[in-house]
């Protein structure tokens, strides 16, 4: 199971990946849409990958300002989600 530390380096290599402006330093609380400033295809990309390499599905349901308003809350829903997906409930 991914551990909260491997959950955060994953995702900084996917927005690392997907960014135009790699000028920006990510740390968990930057956000989405006012730190990185993603349009709503950039950011359906970065889910797809998500996707794929925590071989997860995302639903749309699940895409909430409180699981995806900036990293933190996402390494979080992530944390939540790969705990669940394995047999665990918190």
């Amino acid at each position: 199971m991914d551990k909260r530390e491997d959950i955060k380096q994953k995702l900084f290599e996917i927005m690392d990946n997907n960014l135009i402006d790699t000028e920006i330093e990510l740390n968990e609380n930057v956000s989405y849409k006012e730190d990185l400033g993603l349009d709503s295809m950039s950011f359906i990309r970065i889910v797809l990958e998500i996707n794929d390499i925590f071989n997860i599905e995302i639903k749309s349901h699940e895409i909430t300002p409180q699981n995806f308003s900036n990293i933190q809350s996402t390494i979080d829903f992530l944390q939540r989600k790969i705990w669940a997906n394995n047999g665990y409930s918190n």
